[in-house]
């Protein structure tokens, strides 16, 4: 069988691509070898960001069905344990309840578990050919494409798919980034734990708090969860311990001495360990396969930062593979995507490993970790797709999004608008191409956005959607009659200030950015 792209990995990165390349229309063909979703609920939680583009694909109002707590983090604290006296708390480790002004699409809180299913249906819903339980058995690739072997684990049978492209959504252990021999930098792995999912009544130990997560010296850590579940978490000693050793009555006797209630008898509803590991692959890309998620990079969960960019890395892949495929890019655009995500990938990393010093060390004078909303949402993209105001300076690779400039690289922010008496955000103006934002006086922008070759939505402030607040001048660092070119993935592609720049700039600006 052919299919433009072969996606191996059912994740949040592999889902995530085929929901995204399914809304650019682009066929695709993703496989995971294990029968369903796994129940561990993993990721907790989703950022502003992911919240966007995933209100972009049209799933923000099931994702929020979810959220149980209303978008409240909670409280991180350490105690003695969660009944005992609290010994330190930082509420703003994850601190972003201020960005209400900023994003259309505040975070969300829920488990990885409960949203999987989601972006697996959606996607379906939209064409993508999903199939679990089926293993990719191997492939090669050539100047034109990739030949897999894929086999249904069900039944055995195996079927040879020739696609454009594939994506390696296949995990930390990453089959395919090993068969490519791709080395990984980093500090390798950390530490091992164990981690026990459990359901039980613990409102005697809250005490009326909102607690999200509670570290205790001397017992390990409690994190909430989902309908009405917990974790709890530890180190595992792979010399002396054994997994099966700790289920029944130990687990519940961790449990116990973690919250302090000596008659809690919690129901234990699953038993794993894993490896917290930071390690980055040195390459992204090797000729038509690319490396996204866990197999691009792995770092410990404080910060929350490796589920988003498992989101993130797949929308911005989707839509350069969708403009390469069907002829309005080059292909050298696609060398854009590890330009752009691995230098964020980097940061993220180095930031989770500032938040674990606190969470689980506290090392005395340990780096200070970087505002967890600009790390988030704050990334500025520096590659051949993006053409900067001044070449020659690099500026810096975050923004913070509560303080937006509008300089190409940066995530295009959010105005409130009106459009036809409803009203929306920017947000929602992109997603599917580029967008040309100008205003009453850009009417020559507005005509050569008509003109271009390759054909961006075009909107005019004033004219076409109503700028409820005022705000988009300043957000978006424009003049009257100045316009901003924004891609697909909602990152400011280029940027005329004001009307000094002539119009007939856009066409050849289009041309640069596609390669």
């Amino acid at each position: 069988m052919d299919v433009p792209v072969l996606i191996v990995g059912g994740g949040m990165s592999g889902l995530s691509s085929a929901l995204f390349l399914a809304g650019h229309g682009v066929p695709c063909l993703l496989v995971e070898r294990h029968a369903d979703h796994s129940p561990h609920p993993r990721l907790s939680g989703l950022f502003p960001r992911v919240m966007e583009v995933f209100r972009q694909a049209g799933l923000e109002p099931a994702i929020r069905a979810l959220d149980e707590f209303g978008g409240q983090e909670g409280r991180f604290i350490k105690a003695e344990t969660l009944a005992g006296p609290e010994i330190d708390n930082n509420p703003d480790i994850l601190e972003d309840s201020d960005l209400g002004p900023h994003t259309p699409a505040p975070g969300a809180v829920c488990d990885q578990d409960q949203v999987e299913p989601l972006l697996r249906a959606r996607a379906s819903e939209l064409g993508a050919d999903i199939r679990f339980h089926t293993e990719l058995v191997g492939f090669q690739q050539d100047d034109d494409g990739v030949t897999a072997v894929i086999r249904d684990r069900s039944g055995g049978a195996t079927t040879t798919v020739r696609a454009a492209y594939l994506l390696a959504c296949d995990g930390d252990r990453s089959p395919i980034r090993e068969s490519l021999g791709i080395d990984r930098q980093g500090p390798g792995k950390l530490v091992d734990r164990l981690g026990i999912l459990f359901r039980a009544d613990l409102s005697a130990a809250l005490r009326g708090r909102h607690v999200r997560i509670c570290l205790t010296p001397d017992h390990g850590d409690l994190h909430v969860r989902a309908l009405n579940r917990w974790g709890y978490g530890r180190g595992f000693d792979p010399e002396h311990d054994r997994l099966e050793d700790f289920t029944g009555d130990r687990a519940a006797q961790l449990i116990r001495a973690a919250v302090g209630l000596p008659g809690l008898e919690p129901d234990i509803l699953d038993v794993q360990r894993w490896q917290i590991s930071a390690a980055i692959a040195t390459r992204l890309r090797h000729g038509r396969v690319f490396l996204l998620g866990d197999a691009a990079h792995v770092w410990p969960a404080t910060g929350g930062f490796a589920g988003q960019a498992c989101v993130l890395d797949a929308h911005n892949l989707a839509w350069k593979l969708a403009a390469t495929l069907d002829g309005t890019a080059g292909p050298g655009l696609l060398d854009s995507y590890e330009d752009e995500r691995l230098p964020i990938a980097r940061i993220s990393m180095d930031d989770s490993l500032r938040r674990m010093a606190w969470f689980h060390t506290a090392a005395p004078g340990a780096d200070q970790p970087r505002d967890h909303a600009t790390v988030a949402m704050g990334a500025v993209y520096r590659s051949s797709a993006i053409l900067p105001e001044d070449p020659a300076g690099q500026g810096e690779p975050l923004e913070n999004p509560r303080h937006p400039t509008g300089r190409p690289g940066t995530r295009a922010p959010h105005v409130a608008i009106a459009r036809d008496g409803v009203r929306q955000s920017t947000i929602d103006l992109f997603g599917t191409s580029f967008v040309l934002l100008t205003d009453a006086e850009g009417e020559d922008w507005y005509q050569a956005a008509g003109q271009a070759g390759v054909r961006p939505a075009a909107y005019r402030f004033g004219v076409d959607l109503d700028d409820l607040d005022g705000a988009y001048p300043a957000r978006y660092g424009v003049r009257p009659g100045g316009a901003v070119l924004v891609r697909p993935d909602g990152h400011i592609a280029w940027r005329a200030a004001d009307d000094r720049v002539p119009a007939d700039t856009l066409k050849p600006v289009l041309a640069r950015l596609l390669r």
